[in-house]
């Protein structure tokens, strides 16, 4: 899709992969795309924002899935900061936002989307069986888990809720986040190299980034590059 967007492809172009053999999540961390087992999709846009606003991108795209999959779903999905979508407690969905800018204009941005909709429990290497899973372990009862459907729906609850954050700004978009949001009031822990600090989730700014509590009281804004997240 890099090539794509560097090569002047225009505003809503998607790729769609049915199986990725270098799939990756943030931090450059592997993510299993395995052939007809999910959807692997990635949307080019070239909006008219600040680079600093990029970041709710990717919180308006978890808005987007969440909708578009909590029908199908016995429990109701929860979007863990930044970018992870959560059933059960487990990761079903991660979404990764890319993108290419001047100091005050945006080129573009890539939004990716790796879902998990087909896997079986043991179709995940063990390491990651308590941590991930899959929709159709989640479905409402004579519910068919079709993924070009799931794809195409998708693509439909995000084109309102990024329109909207484009032209109207992100407080709608952000309402819903925080409530469908499984961070914010949760004790976490902050993860930078080495360093580990307790703190107390506690809001998400109109830029994207996380507002913690820290153990002495101090409030700080953390931006998803910055730190990994953990739940105490």
């Amino acid at each position: 899709m890099k090539a794509l967007a560097n090569a002047g492809a225009p505003h809503g172009t998607v790729v769609i992969a049915n199986e990725q053999t270098k799939g990756r999540g943030r931090l450059g961390r592997e993510w299993a795309s395995t052939a007809d087992k999910g959807i692997w999709m990635s949307v080019l846009l070239r909006p008219d924002i600040h680079p600093s606003r990029v970041q709710s991108i990717t919180l308006a795209a978890a808005v987007a899935v969440c909708r578009a999959i909590e029908p199908v779903l016995a429990e109701k999905p929860g979007i863990k900061w930044p970018n992870d979508i959560l059933v059960a407690g487990r990761k079903a969905c991660g979404i990764l936002t890319e993108l290419s800018a001047e100091v005050e204009k945006v080129a573009w941005v890539i939004v990716g989307m790796g879902l998990n909709t087909h896997f079986k429990p043991d179709d995940f290497p063990e390491e990651l069986r308590s941590k991930a899973t899959s929709l159709s372990q989640h479905l409402v009862r004579g519910a068919v888990l079709d993924r070009t459907w799931l794809a195409a729906e998708i693509l439909n609850q995000f084109e309102p809720v990024y329109e909207g954050f484009v032209r109207n700004g992100p407080e709608a978009m952000l309402a819903e986040w925080k409530e469908r949001s499984v961070t914010l009031g949760k004790r976490v822990e902050l993860i930078h190299g080495q360093e580990t600090v307790p703190a107390l989730a506690l809001d998400v700014g109109e830029d994207g980034r996380l507002v913690v509590q820290l153990e002495d009281g101090s409030t700080r804004e953390v931006f998803s590059g910055e730190i990994s997240l953990r739940y105490e």
